[in-house]
């Protein structure tokens, strides 16, 4: 799923995910709530509770604004308002005639859970942003999204991921391929 705004205006794009790490492991949990379905996120402890996905950056894409990636994500109970909970983003990138790399950077985001924002499904939208330095238009990004341990008291619940884009600021209205 893709969709595309005017020139100069955002391209947000949705990564693919890699279910089949997800069926091959069984996990994270697949989640529901009414017609939203998700993958639960309790935190990660080299147990496979991960979501990986992947992407190539557009050519249409500007190359000089930083990529921002937009994780959807609601709690699975009700949490205590002050209660903490931890994203973090790995990535890297790739392209054609490289050498995969077993490094990744990593993007940290902590969210606290806010007065009237602690009910049972209350979402919550979560924004890292990627350095764009480091990309050119037609590379490969490759993440891994988990949860980890926050900074101050653990919310009780999980997270469930539901939706997720990638943003990318564009400045042109097409180039040939590559």
């Amino acid at each position: 799923m893709s969709y595309q705004s005017y020139n100069n205006i955002a391209l947000a794009q949705r990564p693919s995910l890699n279910y089949t790490s997800i069926v091959a492991q069984g996990k994270p949990t697949q989640v529901f709530c009414g017609a939203h379905s998700g993958f639960s996120l309790p935190i990660y402890n080299n147990d496979n509770e991960e979501l990986f996905m992947s992407i190539k950056t557009p050519r249409r894409w500007d190359g000089k604004t930083n990529i921002t990636l937009k994780v959807h994500i609601w709690l699975t109970s009700e949490e205590i308002v002050g209660n903490k909970f931890k994203l973090q983003f790995n990535w890297a990138r790739s392209n054609c005639g490289d050498i995969l790399s077993n490094s990744t950077a990593s993007i940290e985001k902590e969210i606290t859970i806010l007065e009237s924002k602690n009910s049972q499904y209350q979402v919550y939208c979560v924004n890292f942003s990627i350095p764009a330095a480091t990309f050119n238009e037609g590379d490969i990004l490759s993440g891994v999204l988990r949860r980890i341990a926050s900074s101050g008291t653990e919310i009780s619940g999980e997270t469930a991921v539901f939706a997720w884009d990638l943003g990318f600021k564009r400045d042109k209205q097409g180039v040939s391929f590559q």
